[in-house]
């Protein structure tokens, strides 16, 4: 049985105090949250100064409203059509507002990869920002529904299929993927963060090498011969291959090109050890 407060009025009082306060930072902040490389070279932050905080305070805003409009709705009757009407305008409202700043903060993290590239953490936080708007659209059908108790279900599905898909689309192939083509336009490559992958990587890097500049290859032809050697130990002991593995890139990673650039990047390593 609902605790019933004192009467709906409070919660929507609750609910239109927030909704006006979250929609006042938007507008007076609007420039801040959706401004770019404008707002950049006027504050002087930095790119990760300018990416973090939106992810941070995103997680924090996105987390206690979800919290308010759970509570609010699990432990508020409404018994009358117009307050159930006014009710979920008011909660429609905070969810869109929300999303907006889940917008904005999706998008610094965008133009922090368009700067410096793509990483895992980058990857997860934008995707996680994606999980995000899903719970909250999930409790807003619930809650236009009249079915709240489908909400905690619902998220746990949804968290599960973020977790699969997240798992199926290969990351570090993305990765390898996004942060060449972003070479290709700029010049610019962490080929030393490339070559840490794992040998999900394997196959976008092998396609990849023939396009890279020597230095490049040199790092790169380092990291493909770590992943031959990790295979060959797979094979040697009767593991598992890579999910994300072609048989055929084994025979790729044998190239003479890619072996030469393995071992002058081994060279340069020792060489740099003795001194």
């Amino acid at each position: 049985m609902p605790l019933q407060l004192s009467g709906s009025t409070e919660a929507l009082t609750i609910l239109i105090v927030v909704d006006l306060l979250f929609g006042g930072f938007m507008l007076v902040q609007a420039a801040y949250l959706f401004g770019g490389l404008d707002t950049l070279e006027r504050s002087g932050m930095s790119y990760a100064t300018y990416a973090r905080r939106g992810f941070f305070e995103l997680l924090a805003v996105a987390i206690l409203a979800l919290g308010l409009l759970w509570g609010l709705a699990a432990f508020t009757i409404r018994t009358q059509r117009r307050e159930r009407i006014g009710f979920n305008i008011a909660c429609t409202l905070m969810i869109l507002l929300v999303l907006g700043l889940l917008a904005s903060a999706f998008q610094r993290m965008q133009l922090y990869e368009l700067a410096y590239g793509f990483t895992h953490l980058r990857i997860y936080t934008q995707s996680f920002m994606i999980l995000l708007a899903v719970v909250l659209l999930l409790f807003l059908v619930a809650l236009l529904r009249d079915r709240l108790r489908i909400f905690p279900l619902g998220s746990m599905v949804a968290a599960l299929i973020y977790l699969a898909v997240l798992n199926l689309a290969n990351p570090d192939a993305l990765i390898v993927r996004e942060n060449i083509a972003r070479y290709h336009a700029t010049g610019d490559l962490d080929a030393i963060y490339l070559a840490s992958l794992s040998t999900d990587a394997t196959i976008e890097l092998v396609a990849a090498f023939p396009a890279l500049g020597p230095a490049e290859q040199q790092i790169i032809g380092w990291g493909l011969q770590r992943h031959l050697h990790q295979m060959t130990q797979i094979d040697t002991s009767g593991g598992l291959p890579s999910r994300h593995l072609e048989p055929a890139a084994r025979g790729h990673l044998g190239k003479p090109s890619i072996i030469r650039a393995g071992y002058l990047a081994n060279r340069a390593v020792r060489h740099h050890g003795r001194r």
